[in-house]
């Protein structure tokens, strides 16, 4: 079973999530990660569409997945934590809260805003709990699983690393723009 989207794009959602966790947890606190599969009962449920995700591989093939469930990949801190009116607005544009001194004027504001929109593009879901200040923050992120028909998933995989910029031959230039000074090295 394969989540479908960009590699590159998912796993910056996953970065974003960690490394806030990292820098709003305070030294002798603890961040947590766990993922697990939900898999819904999609043949037998009057209630879920069992909706054919049709997939277009670098080479033109067109290849249909059936959607088996969720997976949902969970980071929790005993950091800083948020208030209710901080959750409400926390996947906004430009958003900062000053609630303690290692969140004091660090970052830019736009790393979650643009996590969100990605995960949105990949047909999942990005919510943010906590219990109040100093409480910590569980960030919950759902992707929809997809199973690519057994003949077809080992090309698409081969196919798929052609394309890594692992793999490419000329010299690349990046520009790293991060909120922590941790992260730019």
């Amino acid at each position: 079973y394969n989540v479908i989207g960009d590699k590159m794009r998912l796993t910056q959602v996953i970065r974003n999530l960690l490394s806030n966790a990292i820098k709003f947890t305070p030294e002798g606190g603890s961040v947590t990660v766990s993922a697990r599969w939900i898999k819904e009962d999609v043949k037998n449920s009057k209630y879920i569409k069992r909706k054919i995700k049709t997939i277009e591989t670098p080479n033109g093939r067109t290849v249909p997945c059936t959607p088996e469930g969720q997976i949902e990949v969970t980071v929790s801190d005993t950091g800083a934590g948020m208030t209710l009116d901080q959750l409400n607005h926390l996947f906004e544009d430009g958003v900062q809260f000053n609630v303690n001194r290692l969140q004091c004027g660090q970052g830019s504001g736009l790393g979650l805003f643009i996590a969100k929109g990605i995960v949105k593009q990949h047909g999942g879901t990005l919510k943010a709990e906590s219990a109040g200040l100093g409480k910590g923050a569980t960030f919950s992120l759902t992707l929809p699983v997809y199973k690519i028909p057994e003949e077809e998933e080992t090309a698409i995989l081969e196919e798929a690393s052609k394309y890594e910029c692992n793999n490419q031959k000329d010299e690349l230039k990046l520009l790293v723009v991060d909120d922590s000074k941790m992260n730019r090295k």
